[in-house]
């Protein structure tokens, strides 16, 4: 007996339109040790590397904000920053990362949490040579002095239940994709990456 079924017009559309959009960014770079853009709170954040103070990037009412985190270990410091903003929504969900040799921002705090070897998901690490950090994010830089620099638009369709949740809020939107910005930049000092920036917003 030969089975039939049939796809919802929703999970078709869903189905075709994953097939349509590439993403070239490896999606591991997305995250760093158990935290990840677009899922992980700065509640969450603090939790795991402990309390910190909350800093505005900027005079602006709605300007971005970071918490900084430091090891130390000898005369050695590694640094951790986490961004989030109006885009991270009420929960404040992380909206990009930093990770670097350098104090790049105010104060941060000390944390107990030994981040010197942490690595993004996809193996992205400081100290890391600049062949094997390209073999990692196939992309096309531009270089900026000791600065690799990539930027770029893409788009992702919504899952099913996104754009269900999109379609009770906003009945009348027809779109069912996110825009997705996307800022990368590595330094590198002596060929080895010395700061590492991630940043990710997704919008419709």
């Amino acid at each position: 007996m030969k089975k039939y079924f049939q796809l919802s017009a929703l999970s078709y559309a869903l189905l075709f339109a994953n097939t349509a959009f590439a993403i070239t960014v490896p999606t591991g770079i997305w995250s760093i040790d158990n935290v990840t853009i677009g899922k992980t709170t700065f509640s969450e954040i603090q939790k795991l590397y402990g309390p910190s103070t909350v800093y505005k990037i900027g005079k602006e009412e709605e300007a971005d904000e970071n918490i900084c985190y430091v090891y130390s270990k000898a005369k050695n410091s590694v640094f951790l920053i986490f961004e989030s903003g109006v885009m991270g929504g009420n929960e404040r969900d992380i909206t990009g990362f930093e990770l670097s040799f350098h104090n790049v921002h105010r104060d941060c705090t000390p944390t107990a949490i030994d981040i010197t070897n942490l690595s993004t998901r996809n193996g992205v690490r400081l100290n890391q040579n600049i062949s094997d950090f390209k073999n990692l994010l196939p992309l096309k830089f531009k270089k900026s002095g000791s600065e690799l620099i990539y930027t770029g638009l893409e788009k992702r369709y919504m899952t099913e239940e996104e754009l269900k949740k999109t379609r009770a809020a906003w009945p009348d939107a027809a779109t069912t994709y996110f825009d997705v910005t996307i800022t990368i930049k590595a330094n590198f000092i002596n060929n080895r990456l010395s700061d590492f920036y991630v940043h990710k917003i997704e919008s419709y």
